[in-house]
């Protein structure tokens, strides 16, 4: 039994995690450097691109600003922001009295670059009031993350009749990540198993 608590032990350290408050970012898989270079190479925020999206005819709503965050670590921190919100949103579950399965008009929603996107069924009908409590529920959830005007677009889509009930498994525009603590976890509970049922035959 020791061995195996020693083997969830290198589990818990060997698992990459970021600090945003330091910006340090560990791995025992892959060197420093490498880490460090995806964080360099985070592009700089673009605070016009709302602006942009405005004159879009499939735009129904823009709100929040956009900072002006140059490339590297500040724009970095800023996506983990994003992630933040969107997962608080997921496990919150804050959008579901919104969402079509539920008599709402949300399709989807997703981080496209610097910003939530949120789709609506260009077929339904809704109100500027519909609208406005959708972004609201998205805004409060970034004044959760400390960010007072959370940029939100709003956006008609035409409904998939195969759209999943669960908006919560669509695919997402993630912070890159870094690959191989996944692997290196399954060896060593693989590793864990065996050793452990080794001992227990003895």
């Amino acid at each position: 039994m020791s061995v195996f608590f020693v083997l969830l032990l290198l589990i818990f350290l060997s698992v990459s995690f970021v600090s945003a408050a330091e910006g340090e970012v560990t791995s025992s898989y892959l060197p420093a450097e490498y880490i460090q270079s995806i964080i360099d190479n985070t592009p700089a925020t673009n605070p016009a691109l709302l602006d942009e999206v405005r004159s879009d005819p499939n735009t129904v709503a823009v709100a929040g600003t956009i900072p002006a965050l140059s490339q590297g670590e500040d724009a970095y921190r800023w996506s983990l922001v994003l992630q933040d919100v969107l997962k608080n949103i997921d496990q919150k579950g804050l959008l579901v009295p919104y969402q079509w399965d539920h008599g709402g008009i949300v399709i989807g929603y997703g981080c496209p670059g610097d910003h939530i996107q949120i789709f609506v069924n260009a077929d339904s009908e809704y109100s500027d009031e519909d609208i406005a409590q959708v972004i609201k529920v998205v805004q409060d959830a970034g004044k959760e993350a400390g960010i007072k005007d959370f940029p939100v677009v709003v956006a008609k889509k035409t409904h998939a009749q195969s759209f999943p009930a669960d908006l919560s498994t669509q695919p997402q525009d993630e912070v890159k990540t870094i690959p191989g603590v996944g692997l290196g976890i399954s060896i060593l509970l693989v590793a864990a198993v065996v050793l452990s049922a080794r001992k227990l035959r003895k």
